[in-house]
């Protein structure tokens, strides 16, 4: 009976030693993902918003580099236009492309100013 009792409250030590963390950790990490989900969304329609009532005039990667309409069709940054083109072709990593640095529509871009209410 004492051995079951050890055995018992051993295996209830543990999960209170390391699956309370865990599981406290893995909540922690659950909100803020959410979190960043909503705020990435508001941003992006904020940003919509913006482009559709013109307060970020910026060029348009496929008229400065003069596409074809059957190249523009498989364009990711021609389907979401509302968008500028570096940052639907951001790497796997969310992180801008090397070649997106270097580009005059991304140099040429004005630069967001932050507008406090």
């Amino acid at each position: 009976m004492d051995s079951s009792l050890g055995f018992l409250l051993t295996v209830i030590w543990g999960l209170a030693r390391f699956g309370i963390p865990v599981l406290v950790t893995v909540l922690i990490v659950s909100i803020l993902s959410r979190i960043d989900s909503r705020w990435k969304q508001e941003a992006l329609d904020t940003r919509r918003e913006e482009s559709r009532v013109g307060v970020i005039p910026l060029m348009k990667c496929w008229v400065f580099k003069d596409c074809p309409p059957e190249k523009r069709s498989q364009c990711p940054a021609y389907k979401d236009s509302y968008l500028p083109c570096w940052q639907v072709f951001r790497d796997k990593n969310d992180l801008l492309r090397e070649d997106c640095l270097n580009c005059p529509v991304f140099r040429n871009a004005p630069i967001p100013i932050h507008k406090s209410s």
